[in-house]
């Protein structure tokens, strides 16, 4: 029985390791700063099992056609800000960003050609996880 029970703790471990976090970011107001999607990416300690080298993929929208220079400017300050952060210099984080506005959902197409793992968490700029999720009962 403890056999099985060893097997069982094997097969959850790999399932919650076989997981990818794509995070969808856009043009707002507060950028070039990056503290909302940091404290974003904060809050994946709330998923409980997750390993912490869960790959990450932050896709950054492009400029709508209406975008003023500042918004350029400030989008790819904002993007540089990312690949300077502590999130841009670690190995399991990739962040891509599109040339023009291509919404949430060509933002996550984008992004998921990037993920090999069975399964994908969504999440916005601008949501954070605020309580603790069971991954491993997520993904078992």
């Amino acid at each position: 029985p403890r056999e099985n029970e060893d097997i069982g703790a094997s097969i959850l471990e790999k399932a919650a390791a076989n997981t990818t976090i794509i995070v969808t970011t856009s043009l707002i107001k507060s950028h070039p700063s990056t503290e909302m999607i940091d404290e974003v990416v904060d809050s994946f300690k709330f998923l409980d099992g997750l390993p912490a080298n869960t790959p990450i993929v932050i896709a950054v929208d492009g400029p709508n056609e209406k975008a003023t220079e500042d918004d350029r400017t400030r989008l790819h300050q904002y993007i540089q800000n990312l690949r300077s952060s502590r999130l841009g210099q670690s190995s399991h984080v990739t962040i891509i960003s599109a040339t023009k506005k291509v919404h949430i959902l060509g933002n996550i197409h984008h992004a998921l050609q990037y993920t090999t793992t069975k399964y994908v968490y969504i999440v916005q700029h601008d949501f954070a996880f605020l309580r603790s999720v069971n991954h491993k009962a997520l993904v078992k």
